[in-house]
């Protein structure tokens, strides 16, 4: 099978070399780097390409609304450097598939392309495409996530709501504690009666 070509889209040098230094290092060998300065430069490359994944960075590509014009259609993931709930969200409904905060991990970026490949590669169900008018279905609660690990945070909070037990809820700015808090007061509630 050959390899799925990632085109990252990043006005700055060092996170583009840095990601394609990733990738080919610890790839191996199913993902093959394109890297670019701008929206432009990754457009005129994308025509040539049948399977592709796109890793735009929001700033270098004028925020969430212009994902769509972008990527024409192929699976994405957005970056951004000021990562928040409200930017993740935006760039769902803007046609992202996925959402990585920076600085971006090794690990954390083989993981997703490798996830983004399984979801929507050849054979596989068609991710959907990128549009502005494009609604995101919630999964539960309002947080937007069909992966197995979104399933595992999800079962756990049916579990927290179904008990009367303190709940501390952390983690970093934007990773969604507020609609976690909501989403295990609301089934406190329901279970409640």
């Amino acid at each position: 099978e050959p390899p799925v070509a990632v085109l990252i889209i990043d006005a700055d040098p060092v996170e583009r070399r840095n990601l394609a230094g990733i990738i080919a290092a610890r790839g191996e060998g199913r993902f093959v780097a394109n890297a670019f300065a701008s929206a432009g430069e990754a457009r005129a490359a994308l025509d040539g390409l049948a399977e592709s994944i796109v890793v735009a960075n929001l700033e270098t590509v004028g925020g969430p609304q212009a994902l769509s014009g972008v990527s024409s259609g192929r699976p994405t993931i957005a970056t951004s450097a000021n990562p928040s709930l409200t930017v993740a969200v935006a760039a769902m409904r803007s046609g992202a598939a996925d959402f990585l905060p920076k600085p971006i991990g090794a690990r954390a970026l083989i993981e997703h392309l490798t996830q983004m490949v399984a979801q929507c590669g050849p054979a596989k169900k068609p991710c959907p495409e990128a549009s502005p008018a494009t609604t995101i279905k919630t999964d539960f609660e309002g947080f937007i996530g069909r992966s197995q690990a979104m399933h595992i945070v999800y079962d756990n909070i049916r579990r927290i709501a179904a008990s009367r037990a303190p709940v501390f809820d952390t983690g970093e700015s934007g990773s969604g504690k507020e609609l976690a808090a909501a989403a295990i007061h609301a089934g406190f509630s329901r279970a409640a009666g």
